[in-house]
C-alpha cells in the first residue's frame, strides 16, 4: 500500500518513514527542503520537494498519485507565514477563509482539503506508537513531595494554555509560573523561565486538551533535554501516553548522568 509522508522539521519524519516501511508500505515523501529530502531518500520509495506556499500543486500531486493514506510527521511551524513566501492561488484561497492564523486552524483547513480527495490521514499515535512515553519515572532520580506538587501545578497551567492553542510548555518553581510557551518553542521557554531562579525548576510539556492525533503531538529529544540540563533544571516531565520521545535511552542516560528527574505524568 502506498502512503504519503508529509515531512516537516526535525528527525520525526525519519522515524515515521522507518515505521511505515517496516509495515510493508511504499512511502512517498512530500517535503519542503532539499536536505530533508536527501535524508529520507534512502528509506523511501519516492521524494517530492515543494515550496511551502504551493498548496495547489501539492493537492494536485496528491490527487494524481492515487494514494489513499497520508501521515504528518515533524514540525510545521506557524512562523512560516511570517516568512516571505510566494503563495499560489489555492494557498491564498485557503488563508482568506480562516477565522485566524493559529497553527491548528491552518492545519485543519489544509487537512480538510486533503480529505476532500478521499485520502485518510493516519494518527501519529498509530504510526509512531513505539515512541510514546507511558506513565512512569524514567530516571534514577525520584521527585520529592514538593517537586511533585510543582509537577501537578505546572501540568494544570500547561493544559490551560494548551487549550487556548497558545503553547504546551510551562516552567515553574515553588508553585509559581516562571514562563509559559508561546511562539518561541520549548527550548527558549526553558531559557526564559530559568532567568528567574537559580536552577531547581520544573518543566512540563503537555498535549492539547482537544489534540488532533493526526498531527503535532508533543515531541521531546536530546536537544530539549540538553537545553533543560544547561539551565540546571530539576524535573523534566511530559504528559504520559501523548508525548513522543526521540532517542529515549540516550535521554534516560543523560538524565541519570546529570542527576535530574525525567518522568511521564498523568493526573
Amino acid at each position: 500500500m502506498k502512503t504519503v509522508l508529509f515531512a516537516g522539521q526535525g528527525s520525526l519524519p525519519v522515524e515515521a518513514a522507518k515505521s511505515l516501511k517496516s509495515k510493508g508500505d511504499d512511502v512517498i515523501v512530500y517535503t519542503f527542503t532539499e536536505q530533508l529530502g536527501q535524508d529520507l531518500s534512502g528509506i523511501s520509495d519516492e521524494v517530492k520537494v515543494f515550496s511551502l506556499g504551493q498548496a495547489g500543486k501539492i493537492l494536485k500531486s496528491l490527487r494524481e498519485s492515487g494514494v489513499k493514506r497520508l501521515v504528518f510527521a515533524g514540525k510545521f511551524n506557524k512562523t512560516i507565514l511570517e516568512q516571505n513566501l510566494k503563495l499560489d492561488l489555492k494557498a491564498l484561497w485557503i488563508l482568506a477563509r480562516l477565522k485566524d492564523r493559529q497553527e491548528n486552524t491552518m492545519m485543519y483547513a489544509f487537512t480538510h482539503e486533503i480529505e476532500k480527495l478521499g485520502i485518510t490521514i493516519l494518527s501519529q499515535l498509530d504510526v509512531l506508537s513505539h515512541l510514546i512515553l507511558r506513565k512512569g519515572i524514567y530516571s534514577k532520580m525520584k521527585p520529592t513531595r514538593r517537586q511533585m506538587e510543582d509537577v501537578r501545578f505546572a501540568y494544570n497551567k500547561a493544559r490551560g494554555i494548551a487549550g487556548l492553542d497558545i503553547g504546551q510548555v510551562v516552567v515553574a518553581k515553588n508553585k509559581t509560573v516562571l514562563a509559559m510557551e508561546s511562539l518561541e518553542g520549548t527550548n527558549r521557554t526553558i531559557q526564559r523561565g530559568a532567568e528567574f531562579c537559580q536552577g531547581g525548576f520544573t518543566v512540563i510539556k503537555v498535549a492539547k486538551p482537544e489534540q488532533d492525533y493526526r498531527f503535532d503531538l508533543p515531541v521531546i529529544g536530546m536537544e530539549t533535554i540538553t537545553a533543560f540540563a544547561a539551565e540546571k533544571g530539576a524535573v523534566f516531565a511530559v504528559e504520559a501516553d501523548y508525548t513522543l520521545a526521540l532517542d529515549i535511552q540516550e535521554c534516560i542516560n543523560f538524565a541519570n548522568e546529570n542527576k535530574f528527574v525525567f518522568m511521564a505524568y498523568t493526573p
